[in-house]
């Protein structure tokens, strides 16, 4: 989707970009505490590593990015940010990403 200012002789095309999520990201949280996330190549499964303990979730429906949960650990991660919950309390959040992550233009469909 591009705009154009009327009168002008050229148009600036302008692409909404989109945070590309790598398949493993580590994420500080509050507290300088450290969130590792190491999704799966299809998107479709994720584990994640807090607090010492590993856990694996499965990709679920969201306005989030991606959303990825197991019935009582939700991982919810939208460009830099990520957040987890456990039981419907937050337990990891808010995260940044520790890295810059890498940007593109959103594809259209």
């Amino acid at each position: 989707m591009g705009l154009c200012a009327l009168g002008l002789s050229a148009c600036v095309v302008v692409e909404p970009m989109v945070t590309v999520l790598p398949s493993e990201i580590t994420y500080v949280c509050q507290k300088n505490t450290t969130m590792t996330v190491m999704r799966a190549p299809d998107a479709r499964s994720a584990s994640v590593r807090y607090d010492g303990k590993t856990t694996a979730l499965n990709r679920a429906e969201s306005a989030a990015q991606e959303k990825y949960t197991n019935g009582g650990t939700t991982l919810y991660l939208d460009g830099e940010k990520a957040v987890m919950s456990s039981d419907s309390f937050v337990v990891a959040g808010p995260c940044v990403s520790a890295a810059p992550l890498p940007m593109a233009p959103m594809p259209r469909y």
